[in-house]
């Protein structure tokens, strides 16, 4: 084993954790509130992430897109930084690991906003005060990501590869 590259598998995993995937994910909110007619306001990495958008005269459907765009950025930016690359796949197995657990996060806000105990500050929460009457479609999307990214990273032998790489 050498130490050296465990211990950069290590700190990939805090950097990607602590700054990539939150960039993603508010980048995510970002780029949809654009698209949507939107216009963002505040940015914010450190300490905790979060943006703020001027939502002045976008629809409810917007709103709902902006609120899921956040969650769903880094699972497609997963798919376009599929590479040989050691270094750049782990970057991706961080990534989908994180967006699996968001997207677990996100089916229990179903299910507790269905037994109207809704998650507090959770993106799919504003997305289904929105819109109540959705949660069956959302919570069938979200099982259907987290089969989707179990596949995915099934898919690359994610422990046989580490184990080849140390």
């Amino acid at each position: 084993m050498r130490p050296l590259r465990a211990i950069g598998i290590l700190l990939l995993g805090v950097f990607t954790a602590l700054l990539i995937y939150p960039a993603l994910h508010e980048g995510g909110h970002s780029i949809v509130a654009l698209l949507v007619g939107g216009k963002v306001r505040e940015y914010v990495l450190l300490p905790l992430p979060y943006i703020s958008c001027d939502v002045t005269n976008i629809s409810t459907q917007g709103m709902m897109l902006i609120g899921v765009g956040g969650m769903v950025f880094p699972l497609l930016f997963t798919w376009i930084i599929n590479s040989k690359n050691f270094w750049v796949w782990l970057l991706g197995l961080y990534l989908n690991t994180i967006c699996f657990l968001s997207f677990a996060i996100s089916l229990y806000g179903c299910i507790m906003f269905s037994m109207q105990k809704p998650l507090q500050n959770e993106d799919i929460t504003q997305v289904l005060e929105l819109q109540p009457a959705s949660v069956w479609i959302w919570s069938i999307l979200f099982a259907s990501l987290l089969i989707g990214v179990m596949l995915q990273v099934a898919k690359t032998k994610p422990i046989r590869r580490c184990y080849e790489f140390i």
